[in-house]
């Protein structure tokens, strides 16, 4: 759970990335654009697939409010200890 919980942390660090690339490419190289609007899509559903264990019984995201790793490693070794 703590690897699944950097893991998030490090997924949202290169989705954003990738956000910020494509937007860039927008006016530049549409072929390239389209290449991550693709990996982004893959990115997006890997991150869903290691939300889906960390949610809480509430529903929350047990690292909602962790900005590195170890915070989100700490935050899902909590999630499964309660």
């Amino acid at each position: 759970m703590e690897h699944l919980g950097a893991l998030d942390v490090v997924d949202d660090s290169v989705i954003v990335d990738h956000r910020r690339a494509m937007e860039k490419l927008e006016d530049l190289d549409l072929v390239s654009q389209d290449m991550l609007i693709q990996q982004l899509a893959d990115l997006e559903q890997f991150q869903w697939f290691i939300r889906a264990h960390l949610e809480t019984s509430s529903g929350d995201l047990a690292t909602a409010k962790a900005h590195t790793e170890v915070e989100a490693a700490a935050a899902a070794r909590q999630k499964t200890t309660r």
